[in-house]
């Protein structure tokens, strides 16, 4: 942000910009903070023209606000080249927690982190909305209270899978068509992105499984390739496509050492291009696994557990002690009054279908979907 940005910015909001917390494609997170309160923001600030329309990342958490696993926004504006979003400060990547752990979850860990992830796109799926761009990198760990529950951020690349032809919305699902280009990441992205086809439901469910694919074996075969061409892509697309039929040696250690991790993907891609998700059945995949083998379903997973955790948290926050973090988790704040709806975090109970049955009959659904994104 150049330094007259930077002046309007601070004149305009109630925030301070402080330090670079990172950098990416889409723009750069600065760490803020509230001048009346203290407390601390995240201020996402990225180049843009002088419009705002319902393509940009605020609209969508504009849509999903309230949601379980989706950061809070707080305020958004433009500036006379950028536009801004202050939204709610999160924790580490789950890339860099599972890099501290020494690229090594439990079972149990990574049938949490399923379990939290499917809760979370099928809200974000009730609203119409696809993230395609699901990794890692992309899913960050709450701050104090709620540091065991994952949080889906980045929404950069979103878009509906609701047929929007003619600028309408008439609740029905897009049609499939071909040669539209690749869209995501390419280690976590699914096979009908390398194809250029368009996206549905069923490929945010599919990235998800590469990422828990990636948490539970510690690698992908085709992590490091290069997809810069429509023939590098079709090369991965074949490679996803052998290990989804079992036909690579990494498909048989995974379906030796992990089989619930292999019939989850191969749920996903077995999904027609318009079919609703059946989201109880892919999450009792996990929570079957846990049943069966007799896991703990832990309230501390292997990140909240990791030593060195809050040493490392508070460096990460600059400095940022403990009192500071219990403010922010304050549901009498008057920011989390009327929107924090989950400052309990997630209910790990020792019975997994109460748990389910609880997570289920604590969401609030919107009455129509057609109306939040026309």
């Amino acid at each position: 942000m150049d330094a007259e940005s930077l002046e309007i910015f601070q004149a305009r909001t109630t925030f301070e910009v402080g330090d670079e917390l990172g950098a990416g494609a889409f723009g750069t997170v600065y760490r803020g903070t509230h001048l009346t309160t203290g407390e601390l923001v995240a201020i996402k600030v990225e180049k843009s023209d002088d419009t705002y329309d319902k393509s940009t990342e605020v609209y969508a958490y504009q849509i999903l606000e309230g949601c379980i696993g989706i950061p809070k926004m707080y305020t958004y504006g433009k500036l006379p080249r950028y536009s801004f979003m202050v939204i709610e400060i999160l924790g580490p990547t789950l890339t860099d927690i599972f890099n501290a752990c020494d690229c090594s979850f439990g079972a149990s860990t990574v049938c949490i982190f399923a379990e939290q992830l499917l809760n979370c796109l099928e809200y974000v799926h009730s609203r119409g909305i696809l993230h395609l761009d699901i990794k890692p990198s992309n899913i960050l760990i709450g701050c104090g209270a709620q540091s065991a529950q994952c949080y889906l951020t980045d929404f950069g690349l979103w878009s509906t899978y609701l047929n929007l032809d003619g600028g309408a919305c008439d609740g029905q699902h897009a049609p499939f068509k071909e040669e539209l280009g690749f869209c995501g990441s390419a280690p976590w992205a699914s096979i009908h992105a390398h194809c250029g086809s368009s996206l549905s439901r069923r490929d945010d469910l599919e990235s998800l499984g590469y990422t828990i694919l990636y948490l539970a074996m510690g690698n992908l075969p085709w992590e490091h390739r290069r997809a810069h061409t429509e023939d590098e892509h079709s090369d991965i697309a074949d490679e996803k496509r052998a290990f989804l039929h079992g036909k690579t040696d990494f498909a048989a250690t995974c379906s030796k050492s992990y089989p619930f991790v292999m019939t989850y993907l191969e749920s996903c891609h077995c999904l027609g291009h318009s079919t609703t998700p059946n989201y109880d059945m892919l999450r009792f995949i996990f929570l079957e696994e846990c049943m069966g083998q007799g896991l703990d379903f832990d309230p501390v997973p292997n990140w909240a557990d990791w030593e060195g955790w809050w040493a490392d948290y508070k460096d990460w926050l600059h400095e940022l002690d403990e009192c500071d973090i219990d403010a922010m988790n304050n549901p009498s704040h008057p920011w989390t009054q009327e929107t924090d709806q989950h400052t309990d975090g997630p209910p790990f109970m020792s019975d997994l279908f109460d748990a389910l049955d609880r997570r289920r009959s604590a969401k609030t659904l919107p009455p129509d979907v057609c109306t939040t994104v026309t």
